[in-house]
Parts: structure tokens; C-alpha cells; sequence
């Protein structure tokens, strides 16, 4: 299971069950989903001295929450939650806090009405969130149960207006629960879902990258701007073994609307593959500062992938300089990597991983690199870490959080 995990310092979205970003007072907001009690959490973390505090109340969610998304503003926060196949929403305080839920959208559409045998069931199982750079998108992965061609695996868009979504995505046939369909991710052959299980917006927009762990595959899609609708582009890249997280390269000094980073921070999708374990890299063509087309096409770089440790199930990007990090559910730690952005290669650092709680699933890292933040599924914590001045991790003045639910 994956954790919903978020920073408050610059609109950060991390891992499936955490998400950060900055607020006011030197403090940095983070927040948290637990599936044990079905709740979702606020917490500041000082940047002074590393304490960090609830802020505000728990507030419920739907029954088995999986992935978290924070917009770019930072004003509005959604919670996926796999076994009610809805999106709760909520709105963010200056400081924070979450207010009470302002209502939960729908993803599963069924259909026809009245069939009894060889239903459908679209958009069923969202594991994961992304949204665009701009904050105009929501696109929700659906996992879809496996093997079956009743229930494919999806890619559901919502556009945001606050705290209001949207469906934005084809149309759905006649006849079913909803108007609005998710664009389906299937098994040319057979049918079936491909198991997704991440999905990424590139950050200048433009491109969105879905992990398939089924076929042991990435996705590329390009979206339109205005309507966030979806075009497949060309055939999915392998990767390693059951990919299971997506994460971008930095993009420092991007400026909201520009859609362009400078050259020298590379453009490198990152890959956890949790059944091989390892972090596959590719360079992805996304602006033409770099690469002339920017049709988005990824191509796998020299030496990868590159090994981290047991089951790598997140991935988190320093975004100050170039280091790269993965969190291993079953190797109770974090992997910590060097990022070459000229090459794309990752080397790992000295040591090449730090202790984290048991069963670690989710992570974030402060958008100043100050500090980062890891759930842990079975040890219901969340470990916090001090960034050194060469990528290190290291316990924080306040080194772990119990949480009352699973993460």
C-alpha cells in the first residue's frame, strides 16, 4: 500500500499518501492519509530547528485512501481513495490546516443501466494523482481489476476550479453512471489493464507519463492545454519490474506560465521499479531548449537502471540540487543518489542508504531542501530528516511522528 504524503513549501506533490509545500512563519506544511483510520492529517515542520506539530483537526476521508494531490497555490487538496472509487476535496488554511471536506467526485462509471451480465466498469481502483503545472488538471489513475476486460485500467481528467472538479474526459457510452468516461489504459492484445500504478505531469506542462505495472511499462500522453484531454504518444517504454513511482528531475527557477527550465537541470524522468529493485532513468523530450522536437518521447539513458534497495515503492527530488531519492518498502530505508544532469546517470551516495520506519511507502522533501519526510505503513510514522549539504540524509531534531492509522 502506498502512502499519501505532502510538503507545504512550494507545491510539492509527493509519493501517494503525502504532499508539501510552504506556509507562513518559517514553517513548512506537511500532510498525511492513513487507511487505518481513514483520515487525513496537517503537520508543520519548523525550518529553524526541525520540530514539527499537528496543525488543526484530522479530517476523514473515504475508505482506503491511496494517493494525495496539492495544487500549485496550495489552496486545495485532494485524497483518492481506492475502495469508495471517489476524490475527496478540501480546502487549505494559511496555515495549513485542512477544513472539513467539501465533497467527494466520483470516478467509477457504470454501465449499461439495467445489464445484468457482462457489465462494464470504468474508472474503478484510482491508485495515484497528478496534476498539471498550471493547476487546470487533476488526472486520476485507475488500476481497474486485473485480468478482467470489465473493469480496464484508466486515466481520468478533472479540471479544478477551486475546490471544484470537473470531468473533463470522453465521453461515456450510453446508458451509464456518468457522462464522463476515463481514456482507457489497456492491453492492445488481450484487453485488459496494464496495472497503473503512478502518473506524472512533466513540469512545463504539456506531457503526462503513466507507470503500468502490469506490463512493465511507461505511458506518454500529450494533454491539451485548454481541455486536458489525452493523445497517446506512440508505444509504451519498458522499464523495470513492476514501476510503481514516477518522479521529475529538478526544475529550479521555473516560473509559473513560462513553462521552461533551465537547460542545465536536465529533463530526466525517474522510474521506481519495486519488483526489480532498482530506478530506471530516461531522458524525456519536453522543451526545446534541450531537445529540439519536445514531442515528449523518453529514451532510456546510458547505464540504467540503477540499483537501489528492497522494493522501491516512492521517489523524491531535491530541488535544490541535483539528488535523487528512494524510498524501499521492504528494505525499511531510503536510498540516497547523486543525479548527473548532463548524463542522467545516478551514483549513490556514501552511505548509499538511511534507516527509515518499517514499511516505508510515501516521501516529500521541502521545496527549500531543508528537510524530508517518509511514511511508514506498518510502523504508523513518519520519519523526518535533515538534508546535509551533500545530499545526506540525517534524523531531524525530531527524528519520527506517530500517526493513529496506517500511512
Amino acid at each position: 500500500m502506498k502512502s499519501a504524503l505532502g510538503l507545504l513549501v512550494a507545491a510539492i506533490s509527493i509519493g501517494a499518501m503525502l504532499s508539501c509545500t510552504s506556509s507562513s512563519g518559517g514553517a513548512t506544511g506537511v500532510w498525511i492519509a492513513t487507511e487505518g483510520d481513514q483520515q487525513v492529517r496537517a503537520f508543520n515542520i519548523n525550518l529553524s530547528s526541525g520540530s514539527v506539530s499537528q496543525v488543526g483537526s484530522a479530517r476523514a476521508t473515504g475508505a482506503q485512501p491511496s494517493a494525495i494531490a496539492l495544487t500549485p497555490d496550495g489552496k486545495t487538496l485532494f485524497v483518492v481513495n481506492s475502495t469508495d472509487n471517489d476524490i475527496s476535496v478540501y480546502d487549505v488554511n494559511s496555515d495549513g490546516s485542512l477544513g472539513s471536506p467539501s465533497g467527494t467526485t466520483p470516478t467509477l462509471s457504470q454501465g449499461p443501466s439495467g445489464c445484468s451480465t457482462n457489465c462494464l466498469a470504468y474508472g474503478e481502483n484510482p491508485v495515484a494523482l497528478a496534476i498539471d503545472p498550471a493547476g487546470k488538471f487533476l488526472y486520476v489513475a485507475e488500476q481497474g481489476v486485473p485480468g478482467s476486460v470489465s473493469s480496464p485500467g484508466g486515466i481520468s481528467v478533472f479540471s479544478i476550479s477551486g475546490n471544484t472538479l470537473s470531468a473533463s474526459g470522453p465521453d461515456c457510452p450510453a446508458n451509464f453512471s456518468l457522462t464522463k468516461c476515463p481514456f482507457l489504459v489497456t492491453d492492445p492484445v488481450t484487453g485488459v489493464s496494464t496495472g497503473p500504478s503512478a502518473v506524472l505531469a512533466s513540469p512545463t506542462g504539456n506531457f503526462l507519463y503513466l507507470a503500468n505495472q502490469f506490463s512493465n511499462t511507461v505511458a506518454s500522453f500529450a494533454y491539451d492545454p485548454s481541455s486536458g484531454a489525452l493523445s497517446p504518444l506512440g508505444t509504451p517504454i519498458t522499464a523495470g519490474t513492476n514501476p510503481s513511482a514516477l518522479a521529475f528531475s529538478r526544475c529550479a527557477g521555473i516560473t509559473q506560465g513560462t513553462a521552461v527550465c533551465p537547460a542545465a537541470d536536465g529533463d530526466n524522468l525517474f522510474v521506481a521499479n519495486s519488483g526489480s529493485n532498482n530506478v530506471s532513468v530516461f531522458s524525456a523530450c519536453i522543451q526545446t531548449s534541450t531537445c529540439p522536437a519536445a514531442d515528449g518521447r523518453l529514451v532510456q539513458v546510458t547505464t540504467s537502471p540503477f540499483a537501489a534497495g528492497l522494493s522501491p515503492s516512492a521517489l523524491f527530488v531535491d530541488p535544490v540540487v541535483n539528488f535523487v531519492y528512494a524510498v524501499n518498502s521492504k528494505g525499511n530505508n531510503v536510498t540516497q543518489f547523486r543525479l548527473s544532469s548532463a548524463t542522467g546517470v545516478l551514483t549513490a551516495l556514501t552511505p548509499a542508504a538511511v534507516n527509515a520506519g518499517q514499511n516505508p511507502v510515501g516521501g516529500g522533501i521541502t521545496s527549500d531542501g531543508t528537510y524530508a519526510v517518509v511514511s511508514n505503513n506498518n510502523g504508523s510514522s513518519m520519519s523526518i530528516y535533515s538534508i546535509g549539504p551533500g545530499g545526506k540524509l540525517a534524523p531531524g531534531s525530531t527524528a519520527s511522528v506517530a500517526l493513529p492509522g496506517q500511512p
